[in-house]
């Protein structure tokens, strides 16, 4: 890559938004729930699939020093089935979750109950919990950060989604977002770079559950 080439890259990532980790869930010809990955200071990851579940790994090649190497905050479980749910988080939090859904809760009670003991990550930057949640056609989100917690159903509607971020989309909106993918392939591509999402900088790596299907799409 030459200087130039690399000034123009970096400067067209300044200008988009930085979104950070993202949940989606939403429904085009099926319900779907999603996992987006963006970084500036760790790009060197992917989410890969094993089995029913989705990690945030890294890649061949790029392995983390041994200080970074059990960061539960850079490697980490993104996305998994349990029982009739699909769970999307961007931490240790999507097991606590997914015991409680276990454990017969409501999705939101387990949302509520999760979020308030751990509160955001204990990093520097106090990093927001994001949680998705799929059943069947009923989808929900949940977030908390250092003055809020929230946790909300959502409509799913045809061809959209709604989602909630670590950064800038730090928050729950009813707001929804043009989504289009026939299958778990096409709008976890979709999910990285499509229409609306291509406004968001630093991609790495996205991961969608739909029709009983899950696929990741990475950044070339």
């Amino acid at each position: 890559m030459t200087e130039t080439k690399g000034y123009q890259e970096s400067h067209e990532q300044e200008s988009k938004i930085y979104t950070g980790r993202l949940v989606a869930v939403g429904m085009t010809t099926k319900p779907f729930i999603g996992y987006r990955l963006s970084s500036s200071s760790y790009p060197h990851r992917q989410i890969v699939i094993q089995g029913n579940e989705a990690f945030v790994v890294s890649k061949s090649g790029f392995e983390f020093e041994e200080e970074n190497s059990k960061n539960p905050y850079l490697l980490y479980k993104c996305l998994m089935v349990v029982g009739p749910f699909v769970i999307a988080a961007n931490g240790s939090h999507i097991e606590s979750i997914a015991n409680e859904l276990s454990s017969n809760q409501h999705p939101c009670s387990a949302i509520e109950k999760v979020l308030k003991e751990l509160g955001p990550e204990q990093d520097e930057f106090l990093t927001p919990r994001i949680v998705a949640i799929l059943s069947g056609r009923s989808g929900y989100l949940g977030i908390v950060t250092k003055a809020k917690l929230e946790y909300e159903r959502v409509q799913l509607s045809p061809y959209s989604c709604q989602s909630t971020s670590t950064n800038f989309f730090d928050y729950l909106s009813e707001h929804s977002y043009d989504f289009l993918g026939d299958n778990s392939e096409e709008c976890s591509r979709f999910l990285l770079e499509g229409k609306f999402f291509k406004t968001m900088s630093y991609p790495i790596s996205s991961v969608v559950f739909m029709g009983a299907r899950m696929a990741t799409a990475n950044v070339s």
